[in-house]
């Protein structure tokens, strides 16, 4: 997301709905390498995605299957971060990458990072590039599961954004660049460092000032709670606000099945939040298994807790009579809960729900079956195994994904599953499957995925917990 486009993000989110979720689709195609035409690497392009919130730090929260691979050139190493250079980007291009620095960067970095560095010396003129670039870095960091990199790419992102927010006149800007690294100092396990920045925030007026201020609060407590990990900004109840209401419920203060707790009834908080105690104690007090959250797209308790993975809350459920067969209540139709849990890699909720008598053939969104959806996103991670792994831990996490799939694949054809439509089984390349080309930095060769794949949201898809 560009600095600018988090600009109209705020300002969206501030005045109207978030748009309905809708998968994305990456394309993938060849591009030259530009300091050596004659050899071709993977390209990918995004296109039909759509932006449904986003988090403290700015990242947004989107139905993105991914972030982009990107390649690197097998003799340069340049990291193709664009599909066309011109003859003077070539010429300025060449002694960077050639030096040194870039080489030695080329073998410990993350491809991302490598764009981050090439941008901020190719264009010294727009900062903003370098920015959107680092902190885009540091969510494929923790994408990837690489903590010591998004660790120090996050400082150096926060860096940056101090010194071009002493460089900008405008105050609302300034008040964005200082939101995001306080932020950034929360993550890095330093509160006092970013309540100090907070406390230093002057929000200026205008139609969003309420949207930055909140967001400020939100990182406060945030910070004060010691919390570390990722916040998605609530645009309504915060966290704090939403456990508060929990503990309220279990004292018999809130309804039990009202939707009033920003949009989640307190079963679904209690999933959300891994709350198993409060779970059961909901169950016994008599809270309706079936009760519908606005807040997760008319998702029933069963449905977010497959989603998420969270075995424990399955088993409940189930154990209290939840219908498997119920359908979220969303814009495309919605999907079961053995879709949900399929198409995220979950295997062993997939054997809880089908033990259950879930219908292995039932339809959800776009007429899909859960078959369709597994092999979906086996595709895609064998794409991503192919081209887009960046070192060995990736690679061995992508790996087990992938006999996740196969397994849950299995268990679906073993109980009658048939797909909807015409897809080769997991890890099969399709027909229209491109040449493989230079891989990206660290990857395996492995058969190239189909030239065109759509996305079943999966693990890297799914919306992070409130």
């Amino acid at each position: 997301m560009t600095i600018r486009a988090l600009h109209s993000l705020a300002l969206a989110l501030a005045l109207s709905a978030v748009a309905p979720a809708q998968a994305g689709m990456i394309v993938y195609d060849e591009a030259p390498c530009p300091l050596d035409p004659a050899e071709k690497v993977r390209f990918e392009s995004l296109t039909s995605y759509s932006r449904q919130g986003m988090r403290l730090d700015g990242r947004p929260i989107d139905s993105k299957p991914r972030y982009l691979a990107l390649s690197l050139c097998s003799k340069s190493g340049l990291v193709v971060y664009k599909r066309e250079f011109s003859a003077d980007e070539v010429a300025r291009l060449r002694p960077l990458v050639a030096s040194p620095e870039y080489q030695r960067l080329r073998h410990a970095e993350l491809p991302h990072y490598l764009r981050y560095w090439l941008v901020a010396r190719m264009e010294p003129g727009a900062p903003e590039a370098a920015i959107d670039m680092i902190l885009e870095a540091i969510w494929v960091a923790e994408d990837v599961g690489r903590p010591e990199k998004r660790t120090a790419y996050a400082r150096e992102a926060r860096a940056l954004i101090d010194k071009r927010a002493k460089e900008v006149k405008a105050a609302r800007v300034r008040a964005i660049y200082a939101l995001i690294a306080a932020d950034l100092s929360r993550s890095l396990g330093e509160p006092a460092e970013a309540l100090r920045r907070l406390a230093a925030i002057k929000v200026p007026d205008g139609e969003d000032a309420d949207y930055l201020r909140r967001w400020a609060e939100q990182i406060k407590q945030s910070a004060e709670d010691g919390d570390t990990a990722p916040v998605r900004f609530a645009r309504g109840m915060t966290r704090r606000e939403i456990l508060a209401a929990l503990d309220r419920a279990l004292a018999g203060q809130v309804p039990l099945d009202a939707p009033k707790l920003d949009g989640l009834a307190p079963l679904h908080v209690a999933v959300a939040y891994g709350r198993h105690d409060a779970l059961k104690t909901l169950l016994d007090m008599g809270a309706n298994v079936e009760t519908r959250a606005p807040g997760f797209r008319g998702q029933t308790p069963l449905q977010a807790a497959s989603q998420f993975g969270d075995v424990a809350s399955v088993r409940m459920l189930l154990a209290r009579g939840a219908r498997h067969d119920a359908k979220s209540e969303d814009l495309f139709g919605g999907d079961p809960a053995l879709t949900l849990a399929a198409s995220a890699g979950h295997a062993e909720i997939v054997a809880l729900l089908l033990d259950a008598g879930a219908d292995p053939n039932a339809k959800g969104a776009f007429g899909k079956v859960a078959l369709d959806a597994v092999r979906d996103y086996a595709r895609i991670n064998a794409g991503n195994l192919a081209f887009g792994a960046v070192d060995d831990q990736e690679i061995a996490g992508r790996r087990m994904r992938a006999r996740q799939l196969a397994a849950i694949e299995a268990m679906l054809v073993a109980r009658g599953a048939q797909a909807t439509e015409r897809r080769a089984p997991s890890g099969t390349p399709g027909a229209t499957a491109p040449r493989a080309t230079a891989p990206t930095a660290a990857a395996p060769k492995a058969a190239a995925p189909p030239a065109r794949a759509r996305a079943t949201p999966g693990p890297e898809s799914i919306e992070s917990r409130p």
